[in-house]
C-alpha cells in the first residue's frame, strides 16, 4: 500500500464540509503488488477533491486503476472526447476510474435545502497534465424530489466535458412544473452551465461562480387546465432560469391563446372562441441567505 500527493495545480483537497482546503494535498492511494518497477498496474482511489477552475464541484473517486504499463490499459478504459490523440493507446500512463461521483456546488439548492445534487459520470482520467472527463448522467434528480424557486424540478440528463483540467462544457435538461399547470404536466427545459468572466479595473480577467442557464419550452400541443375549464396554447413564449451559489431567479413572458373547454352536455354546435393573451410577464429572484421580505416576485 502507498500514497502519492497530487499537485494542487491538478487537484485541490476538500474538507468534510465540501470546501477547498489548500493546506492539504489530495492523496492518490494505491494498493497491489508488482514484480517490476517498469511495467505494472495497481488499484487506486483518490481522496475527496475539486478541480482547479471548477471549485464547488466535488469528486469522489474509488475503484480505479493506476496504470504504469506500456503494454496494456485498464479493462474497459475509454479516452474522453477531444483527448489528445498523441497520448492515447497502450503506452498511456496515469490513473483511470471507470466511474466518478460528482456533487454540484453547495447552495444550488436543487435537491432541497442543505442538500447537494450528485450524479455519476463514466471514464475519469488523470494524467501528468491534468484531469479529463466526458460523459452523460441520466435520471440525476427526480421531479418528486427536485425543487427550483418553489417549483417541481427534475434533471433528466446532465453531461460534462473536461480535457486536461480545461473545462469545455456542461449541459442539462429536464422538466419544471408551474402552479397554473395540472399535476404531471410539465414544461421542458434545456440549458448549460458556464462560468462567466468579468474584466477587472486593472485589466485582468476574473472568473465568477459557476451558474446554470436554462431555457424553458412549452409543449407544442398545449395544456388542458381543469381549474380554468380551458385549453391553453403558448405561442413564442420565453421562460429563463438562472442559478448559482448566491441567487436563484426566473423570468418569463407568455403569449398564446386560451379556449374554453366545452362540457359534455353543451350544444355540439356551440363554438367557443380563442382568446389571445400577450405579454404576460412574471419574475422572481431569490437571494440565498436573505430574509423572505428581501426576496421579490412579480
Amino acid at each position: 500500500d502507498g500514497e502519492i500527493a497530487i499537485p494542487q495545480e491538478v487537484l485541490l483537497a476538500e474538507d468534510k464540509d465540501g470546501k477547498v482546503d489548500r493546506l492539504k494535498d489530495v492523496k492518490l492511494k494505491l494498493v497491489g503488488t508488482f514484480v517490476t518497477t517498469q511495467n505494472f498496474i495497481l488499484s487506486a482511489s483518490i481522496t475527496p477533491s475539486q478541480i482547479p477552475g471548477l471549485e464547488g464541484f466535488s469528486f469522489e473517486l474509488v475503484n480505479g486503476t493506476y496504470d504504469f504499463s506500456t503494454t496494456l490499459n485498464a479493462t474497459g478504459m475509454k479516452f474522453p472526447k477531444e483527448y489528445p490523440d498523441s497520448t492515447k493507446g497502450e503506452e498511456w500512463k496515469g490513473v483511470y476510474f471507470p466511474k466518478a461521483t460528482i456533487k454540484t456546488p453547495e447552495g444550488w439548492g436543487m435537491a432541497g435545502e442543505g442538500n447537494r445534487t450528485s450524479f455519476s459520470i463514466e471514464h475519469f482520467i488523470k494524467d501528468n497534465v491534468g484531469v479529463s472527463l466526458y460523459g452523460v448522467a441520466r435520471k440525476v434528480l427526480d421531479i418528486k424530489v427536485g425543487e427550483f424557486a418553489g417549483f417541481a424540478f427534475s434533471v433528466d440528463t446532465m453531461s460534462i466535458q473536461i480535457v486536461q483540467n480545461q473545462f469545455k462544457k456542461a449541459t442539462m435538461n429536464g422538466n419544471i412544473g408551474l402552479p397554473i399547470l395540472p399535476d404531471n404536466n410539465y414544461l421542458n427545459y434545456a440549458g448549460f452551465i458556464d462560468r462567466p468572466e468579468v474584466k477587472m479595473e486593472n485589466g485582468e480577467t476574473q472568473s465568477k461562480d459557476f451558474r446554470m442557464n436554462l431555457s424553458v419550452t412549452p409543449r407544442a400541443e398545449g395544456y388542458d387546465i381543469d381549474w380554468l375549464k380551458a385549453h391553453v396554447d403558448f405561442d413564442s413564449s420565453r421562460i429563463t432560469l438562472l442559478n448559482d451559489s448566491k441567487e436563484q431567479s426566473f423570468e418569463g413572458k407568455l403569449n398564446g391563446y386560451l379556449k374554453l373547454i366545452k362540457a359534455k352536455d353543451d350544444n355540439p354546435e356551440l363554438k367557443t372562441p380563442k382568446l389571445k393573451f400577450t405579454g404576460m410577464e412574471f419574475s422572481k429572484k431569490t437571494i440565498k441567505g436573505a430574509s423572505k421580505k428581501d426576496n421579490k416576485s412579480i
